[in-house]
């Protein structure tokens, strides 16, 4: 599965999760209210349907790609007229913004301090009236010339402005050779390439500055790298999860989780995990790149982060909610009458609020098996101190009865 730098993921105690589920629960759909890139479903491969949910776009769109089944025809043709689309729609962006393209390469050419300079005050729809104006036509427009938004976004901060527009091309090409219920394998291998070629830390909080030599080269060579090549190669390693009997009873949605409890759950689910936030870092910023390129929006852009208005913010990471949203999602699970196996931290903002998780969960629960974890939890790209935290990760499996 196309890796992306997903600082959310439960890949390291996924197999932990899987066993906690099928001793609790023998058959039946598996929710996974906190989805992310589906690193517990890929655990159940073939051998239990899947419900997968997440609150934001763009792991959602992954899920489809890789959990459900689709007819896409990924050829020789295909290719041939991606490349064909892709192509035409590139001599025509950087015609518009030649002018911005050698304006870049000298800046790299001279050196660090003119780089700096720069990405500093290269503009873009958070700090120019005249791309401000550029977006407001891109996003009336149809066809060729609504396909702009990365290279009036992120050109010269997180991608080069060569591959901000190779990026506009390639997604104007996947948009116009199959709709979007249809394309959710290319448009995934697209923001997987953005992903690889993205100039951050880990995350789309922030773009990484030539601060020093070494940042200098690393992002000088980061941002002569091709993105057609890059998506071919990624496209080439392509494979969805499990066989197409079992992807074809998986399910995969988009919703707040405890609006979605709220709502009710599918018949089918049996048994729910859930792995909320355990930070106050909303990881909406996190990766608003990734949600913003695949919504193609056009926000409005605020900052040096260039961050769209607007952002998903969970309760799990505000300390004057958190309490209130565990509460709902315990009474959410209880009120189906299904277990419920959640994991999370002994230092996650619940603790920090006063609130031992594990005793709140035998406060809502007749029944609460804990399983303890050593694990280490990143910092979210800190660029002081470690990089890593040792904690205690809890697996809590809650029975109703």
């Amino acid at each position: 599965m196309t890796s992306f730098r997903y600082m959310g993921t439960k890949k390291y105690l996924a197999l932990k999760v899987k066993r906690s589920i099928e001793l609790a629960s023998k058959s039946g759909h598996v929710a996974d209210l906190f989805s992310g890139m589906g690193a517990v479903a890929r655990e159940f491969s073939s051998s239990r349907p899947m419900y997968l949910n997440d609150a934001l776009t763009f792991p959602t769109i992954c899920s489809k790609a890789y959990f459900l089944d689709n007819s896409l025809k990924i050829d020789d043709q295909l290719l041939k007229k991606l490349y064909g689309l892709f192509r035409d729609h590139r001599t025509e962006l950087k015609n518009v913004f030649k002018r911005r393209i050698q304006r870049e390469r000298n800046a790299i050419e001279k050196g660090i301090n003119t780089l700096a300079e720069w990405m500093i005050h290269a503009p873009h729809v958070g700090n120019s009236v005249h791309y401000q104006k550029m977006k407001s036509a891109a996003k009336k427009a149809e066809g060729i010339y609504h396909y702009q938004l990365t290279t009036l976004y992120y050109s010269g901060s997180y991608f080069s402005t060569t591959q901000a527009i190779d990026l506009d091309a390639l997604r104007f090409a996947i948009d116009g050779v199959c709709k979007l219920e249809d394309n959710y394998p290319l448009i995934t291998i697209w923001l997987a390439t953005a992903s690889i070629l993205i100039n951050s830390p880990g995350h789309s909080a922030q773009y990484l500055k030539p601060n020093s030599p070494s940042s200098y080269s690393k992002i000088k060579n980061g941002f002569s790298r091709d993105v057609w090549a890059t998506f071919i190669g990624l496209l080439d390693d392509y494979s969805p999860c499990g066989n197409s009997s079992w992807r074809r009873k998986n399910m995969v949605s988009k919703n707040d989780a405890l609006l979605l409890l709220e709502k009710g759950l599918p018949e089918e689910v049996s048994i729910v995990y859930a792995d909320p936030p355990y930070t106050n870092d909303q990881y909406s910023r996190y990766y608003h790149v990734f949600e913003t390129l695949l919504l193609y929006n056009f926000p409005d852009s605020t900052g040096c982060g260039r961050y769209p208005e607007g952002r998903f913010s969970s309760p799990f990471c505000l300390k004057t909610k958190i309490v209130n949203a565990f509460e709902q999602l315990f009474c959410g699970v209880f009120d189906h009458s299904i277990p419920l196996v959640l994991s999370y931290p002994s230092d996650g903002l619940l603790s920090k609020v006063g609130v031992d998780v594990v005793e709140f969960a035998n406060d809502m629960f007749a029944k609460v098996e804990v399983i303890e974890n050593q694990i280490s939890h990143s910092t979210m790209g800190a660029s002081k101190g470690s990089q890593k935290k040792s904690a205690v990760e809890y697996i809590l499996t809650c029975h109703p009865a």
